[in-house]
């Protein structure tokens, strides 16, 4: 029913329904109805993204650690990036702290790292607006760290120039702040004559 419901584009009501079934079932029975869900059209996977947009930070917070404690980490992920990639940085930094809260591993150093690795710079300028918002500091600076240490002078440029444009006022300004604190203190000084002779 939940997918006839999503397919019907009634996707609030489908996202209520989830909720109360997960929250009334074991982990064994969760894990059989996402898989039953993957089985239908649309997919569990798009059903998790449907949600994730329709709930309150929180209450995806709350739904990612409920896939995170059954076992399903591909519905986790799709939660975690529908999530925090919404275009809100205030409701995925409330989402963030809420994970952090939770002590859920995608609230967790060392993975949003190793994330922060392989995504773009867009993707990463407003993760690190999220983090700020969320007051997740050693996050930032870590993230930072990951991305700012070693990378091409025109890497930061750009992190930097996304950064500024999205005029998020104070949060971009103290992530901006926080680069150029690392790029002095980890860079050389030929390198930082560089980054100031960008356009």
């Amino acid at each position: 029913m939940i997918a006839e419901l999503y397919l019907a584009g009634r996707h609030q009501v489908a996202t209520n329904l989830l909720i109360l079934t997960l929250e009334k079932r074991p982990s064994a029975q969760i894990q059989n109805l996402i898989f039953d869900l993957e089985a239908m059209q649309p997919g569990a996977k798009a059903v998790m993204a449907a949600a994730a947009r329709t709930l309150t930070p929180e209450d995806a917070a709350s739904l990612l650690l409920r896939m995170e404690r059954c076992g399903l980490p591909e519905q986790a992920q799709v939660i975690f990036r529908s999530t925090i990639y919404n275009g809100l940085v205030g409701q995925s930094g409330s989402f963030l702290a809420a994970l952090g809260l939770s002590n859920s591993s995608y609230a967790r150093v060392d993975v949003l790292c190793n994330d922060a690795r392989e995504m773009g710079v867009e993707t990463v300028a407003y993760l690190l607006l999220a983090l700020e918002s969320a007051s997740l500091t050693n996050h930032v600076a870590a993230i930072i760290q990951v991305r700012c240490h070693s990378c091409p002078i025109l890497d930061v440029v750009m992190l930097i120039s996304r950064l500024t444009a999205s005029n998020r006022g104070p949060l971009m300004e103290r992530v901006v702040t926080g680069i150029l604190d690392h790029f002095v203190n980890a860079r050389s000084l030929t390198e930082q004559v560089s980054l100031l002779a960008a356009p």
